[in-house]
């Protein structure tokens, strides 16, 4: 198939595609995109300035701007846009999938078992540090040998201090991620959560106050469907062009301001999980 926009009309559905689909024959087939881009797009990011965090099984972060960028470090990836522009992204790490796991080492149900865990800890965890590189690290640098860790046990720490230090974990990985973004000129604020890990309100706050910036949840946070259909959309003359699209998606179901006093902790323990990657990467093989 020939290269085209990702809002362009790749052709209509045919008789074998009704059979596949139950569609109507001559439905308009847009040619669609990643899944990283439709979730950007289905919250409604068409201009620079919020920085979307996918929280599902892997996380990705992404922010759009106006031209291309090339980080010298390799921490952020460029890619053209579907609504314009350039999008600056980091493609992630297992953020949920993180979660999954120590959901099934310690015999939880739901995330909402770790959550309660993890609220019965303070910021910080009480020294333990959780280091997200389970299937490798993408941050503070990419190093596919790298492997996570837990530091700082004793035995004073339980289940709880788990379940905060892994939370704490990622969301330092997303200040790697978002600190870089600033150091580019890149705008990254606000924060806007997505994805199944975003219904965690825990989650969100830790988000704020690691960050030290304010955190949105959308009312819908799956948006990747929400961005395909805007390319439909926009791909079958419903709409005129992704600007118009983003106009009826978005919006704001909680926000997340950062607390100073967690953020003071988390700065001091944000600096022991850098210093612990920097002591820790010279032996990943």
């Amino acid at each position: 198939p020939r290269i085209a926009d990702a809002f362009s009309c790749a052709g209509r559905l045919h008789t074998a595609g009704v059979g596949l689909t139950g569609l109507r024959h001559g439905t308009p087939v847009a040619v669609g995109t990643g899944d990283d881009f439709s979730t950007a797009l289905g919250a409604g990011l068409v201009v620079p300035g919020p920085v979307s965090v996918g929280l599902g099984t892997g996380e990705v972060i992404g922010a759009v701007h106006t031209t291309p960028l090339i980080d010298e470090g390799g921490l952020v990836e460029t890619h053209a846009y579907p609504a314009g522009g350039y999008f600056i992204e980091n493609p992630g790490w297992l953020g949920g999938g993180s979660v999954a796991w120590l959901m099934s080492v310690l015999g939880l149900s739901s995330p909402m078992e770790l959550d309660n865990l993890a609220a019965a800890a303070p910021a910080g965890a009480d020294g333990l540090i959780f280091l997200p590189a389970l299937s490798g690290a993408m941050a503070p640098r990419w190093r596919p040998s790298a492997r996570g860790c837990f530091y700082g046990l004793t035995a004073a720490h339980g289940r709880s201090q788990m379940a905060r230090s892994l939370l704490e974990g990622c969301a330092f990985a997303m200040r790697d991620v978002v600190t870089r973004l600033d150091e580019m000129g890149v705008g990254a604020d606000p924060i806007i959560l997505l994805g199944g890990g975003a219904r965690s309100t825990l989650w969100s706050q830790i988000r704020a106050d690691t960050a030290n910036r304010k955190v949105v949840v959308p009312p819908h946070t799956d948006t990747s469907p929400i961005g395909a259909a805007m390319l439909a959309a926009v791909a079958s003359g419903a709409l005129p062009d992704l600007a118009a699209a983003a106009k009826l998606v978005g919006g704001t179901g909680a926000t997340f301001l950062p607390d100073a006093g967690r953020s003071a902790i988390y700065d001091d323990v944000y600096a022991a999980y850098r210093r612990l990657f920097d002591t820790l990467e010279p032996i990943f093989t």
